[in-house]
């Protein structure tokens, strides 16, 4: 059940792209506008080598960018639409790269990159009433948003530490929410909303090496909340269509593994809690109503394994020490089982 990651080398290849500039001594600054009722504000202070790019085509957008103190900067701002927002604040870095990308109307995107050597931040918005918040610190943090075909949707993404990646990428949706913390080093987040409305992810890492993978696919009103707190852990989460559905991962310590596949269905949901060192988990709610799937592991080595069909079912795993090993599988309706190992 569970693959073999190295996250950090992974890491270093999805870097391994990343914009290149030439040394120089000036700051320069290009506006370009086209449209009506535009405004552009580029400040550069005290910085070496900065630059800064703004391109506006529409009406009422509004784009601002600071850069402070730091050197070799770049910002590259393009809006086409109507009373869109970037804003861009680049302070006391170094080699930092912002992009923002809007086409539509009333996107907003901002951009913060404090005291910190590389970071590269992506923000690409095509739709109608977009909003994205990037907050980037420390050292060769690579972050992208991509919106595209959408409305009103949100992405919330804060970097913290060293060579942390994130990408968030909501497509053709309307009222998603996806929010993003790393604290650390060489940790991974993957979060993909395609379609659907009212969709909300929170993941939230601290440590080293941990890895999150999260899907949503069509549906209406699924949430995921994974919390991954330690080194080396992974958590793979899926909801496909469906409504109302539930998941929460949690874990501590190192090395453990967690999976979760929801599949349609509506008011089901998956909890999943990991203490100690390499459990691993998997829950698999296919269709079905109002089902409860639960495990907790606290300890090493445990392997723990939940599926459900049908309606109204109740299954809990509970593992506590080394090397347990449990299955719970229900179809129907109405079923309750608990299984304890310590």
């Amino acid at each position: 059940m569970k693959p073999k990651h190295t996250y950090a080398a992974m890491a270093a290849v999805l870097l391994a792209t990343g914009p290149a500039f030439a040394q120089s001594y000036s700051n320069t600054a290009t506006n370009t506008q086209r449209g009506s009722s535009n405004l552009a504000s580029i400040e550069q202070l005290w910085g070496v080598n900065n630059a800064s790019d703004v391109n506006q085509s529409g009406s009422s957008d509004n784009a601002t960018v600071l850069q402070e103190e730091g050197e070799g900067n770049r910002t590259m701002i393009n809006q086409n639409g109507n009373a869109n927002t970037s804003y861009v604040e680049q302070l006391g870095a170094a080699g930092a790269y912002a992009d923002i990308d809007q086409l539509g109307n009333e996107n907003s995107a901002t951009v913060i990159q404090h005291y910190a050597y590389d970071n590269h931040a992506e923000v690409d918005q095509d739709g109608d009433r977009n909003a994205s918040y990037v907050t980037q610190w420390g050292d060769l943090n690579d972050l992208k948003v991509q919106q595209v075909g959408s409305a009103d949707n949100i992405a919330d993404s804060d970097q913290s530490g060293f060579l942390n990646i994130t990408r968030l990428s909501q497509s053709g949706g309307a009222g998603n929410a996806s929010v993003s913390s790393q604290q650390g080093e060489y940790n991974i987040s993957l979060v993909y909303q395609h379609a659907g409305e009212a969709h909300s992810v929170k993941v939230e890492q601290a440590g080293t090496d941990n890895y999150a993978n999260i899907l949503q696919m069509e549906g209406w009103g699924n949430d995921i909340a994974v919390y991954q707190h330690g080194d080396w852990n992974a958590a793979y989460v899926e909801q496909l269509g469906g409504g109302d559905n539930d998941v929460y991962v949690h874990q501590d310590g190192s090395d453990h593994y967690a999976e979760v596949v929801q599949a349609e269905g509506e008011d089901n949901t998956s909890t999943v809690n990991q203490d100690g060192m390499a459990n691993e988990a998997g829950i698999y709610q296919d269709g079905g109503m109002d089902n409860t799937a639960e495990i907790t592991q606290d300890g090493w080595h445990n392997m723990g394994e939940i599926s459900q069909t049908g309606f109204l079912n109740s299954a809990a795993i509970i593992q506590i020490g080394t090397g347990n090993a449990a299955t719970a599988t229900q179809s129907g309706s109405g079923n309750i089982s608990t299984i304890t190992q310590q």
